[in-house]
């Protein structure tokens, strides 16, 4: 046997474009308090075209939004650290870096190439006795046709449904509108 007939047993490198890509996002959802939330989306693709994702949500304050989002101008500079001061001086400085809780709610959800099938899920961890992060990534896996979405949330605990206790209204919305900022950002990161 030759050099030009023997098989080579290491494994040929993946076509380009299929390392790992990470793409954050700023959500906004119409809530009294919790208007804004981090999302983190790593998006892993194989040879055979298959793609799943690996998603983190965080609350964040409004402050904290304005500073991760790109600046289009600097006018607002000046009046920035006016109210930064004021802030500070009233004790109510926001912290400069996002915390957060990387599994406070952790699912995985695996969807089948067929879309009559369904997607099945199940919670990785839960630090409450409801999982949200498993209905809603079996919803947004099945919707997008994804073989994997591994979804992470850090959702403050008052905006969450409590056992027993009916949820307020405004709450229930603004998940649903999570969810929904969510599966856009999934597919903005998709397409």
């Amino acid at each position: 046997m030759t050099d030009a007939d023997s098989t080579s047993s290491i494994p040929t490198a993946l076509p380009a474009g299929t390392a790992p890509t990470i793409t954050n996002h700023i959500l906004t959802i119409p809530h009294r308090t919790f208007t804004h939330f981090l999302t983190q989306i790593v998006h892993l693709s194989s040879a055979t075209a298959q793609h799943s994702l690996f998603v983190h949500v965080t609350s964040i304050s409004a402050t904290q939004a304005h500073s991760l989002l790109p600046s289009t101008s600097s006018a607002d500079d000046p009046e920035d650290a006016e109210l930064k001061a004021a802030l500070q001086a009233a004790g109510r400085a926001q912290p400069a870096t996002v915390h957060g809780n990387l599994s406070t709610d952790f699912a995985l959800a695996m969807a089948p190439p067929s879309t009559s099938a369904y997607a099945t899920s199940t919670s990785i961890h839960s630090s409450s006795n409801i999982s949200l992060a498993n209905s809603m990534s079996k919803r947004i896996a099945l919707k997008l046709g994804l073989p994997q979405l591994l979804l992470s949330l850090d959702i403050p605990p008052t905006l969450l449904p409590s056992a027993g206790q009916p949820q307020s209204p405004a709450d229930s919305t603004a998940l649903l509108a999570l969810e929904k900022a969510i599966r856009d950002a999934c597919a903005s990161t998709l397409s």
